[in-house]
């Protein structure tokens, strides 16, 4: 079964909800590991053969092909990847999701665009992304991603 357009819209939202979730648990107190561990279940597909994954944050260890990689990336707290603050754990205000192209290939769909990222402080970081989606258990997932951030200090007007 083919992973639709309006598919991968709604699972963007409801990531973006997700993430801004993570850090509303931790300043309320709550257990973010175990969120953090659902969402990545819940959202990529490590249980797949393979998975590849190069997010957009990780610099000096930019690869992140299993699940404990994955959590570090989002919550931090992992000796193995120093440079993790926790992308999660990061005050946006939003993450808007603008997609530019898709390839509809068998049970996979490739989509390219920008993730904007707006942080509480005012601040707008561009990232630029590939990924792959499939079905897994009837449910979308992503199976690769690639995101590039276009730069750390710039501001960006995104319209």
């Amino acid at each position: 079964m083919q992973v639709t357009l309006k598919d991968i819209e709604k699972f963007q939202q409801e990531w973006s909800e997700a993430v801004l979730n993570i850090k509303k648990a931790q300043l309320e107190g709550e257990n973010i590991q175990s969120l953090a561990i659902d969402f990545i279940n819940d959202y990529y597909d490590f249980d797949h053969d393979q998975f590849l994954y190069n997010p957009a944050f990780a610099v000096d260890q930019p690869f992140r092909n299993d699940k404990n990689a994955a959590l570090s990336y989002f919550i931090g707290g992992n000796p193995n990847f120093i440079e993790d603050e926790g992308f999660a754990l990061k005050e946006w205000k939003d993450i808007i999701f603008k997609n530019h192209d898709y390839i509809f290939r068998n049970e996979l769909t490739i989509v390219s665009g920008d993730c904007i990222l707006n942080s509480i402080d005012g601040r707008i970081y561009k990232s630029e992304f590939t990924m792959g989606f499939s079905l897994s258990n009837g449910k979308v997932k992503i199976l690769f991603e690639d995101s590039h951030l276009i730069s750390q200090s710039r501001v960006f007007e995104y319209n």
